[in-house]
């Protein structure tokens, strides 16, 4: 999905910047800052965000709300807080449909944690083998 959008978004125009999500001192700096923020971005990002999104905004919604507009405001508000253009924005956002449908469907964080992690990684991954 985010590969789509982000094919969508170049061929209309609507492209967002590398270092966009990823601090340039990681791929441009000492290898220890590198290896900081790989941890950082794989481990710990999407443990805490999975926390807070799916675990606390979406299971509270969820509560008061059916499941696919739990879904959708949760991963709003996901998106939202990462404050990247509108390419970045609506590849988060798939990010976080997907991420809290499999919360939904799982009724466990860990999928969604390994998931979100491994899709970190891939995109640090995609910049250092690019720029580095």
């Amino acid at each position: 999905g985010s590969m789509l959008i982000s094919w969508l978004g170049w061929t209309l125009g609507i492209s967002s910047h590398w270092s966009e999500s990823i601090n340039e001192r990681m791929v441009f700096g000492p290898s220890e800052t590198m290896w900081l923020g790989l941890i950082n971005l794989v481990i710990f990002a999407a443990v805490f965000e999975e926390l807070g999104f799916r675990g606390i905004v979406y299971g509270t919604m969820r509560s008061r709300l059916r499941a696919n507009r739990a879904i959708w405001i949760s991963a709003l508000l996901f998106s939202s807080v990462h404050l990247y253009s509108l390419a970045g924005f609506l590849s988060v956002l798939w990010s976080g449909l997907v991420l809290a449908y499999m919360y939904e469907r799982y009724r466990s964080l860990l999928p969604a944690m390994v998931v979100h992690g491994a899709g970190n990684l891939l995109s640090f991954g995609t910049v250092l083998l690019f720029y580095s």
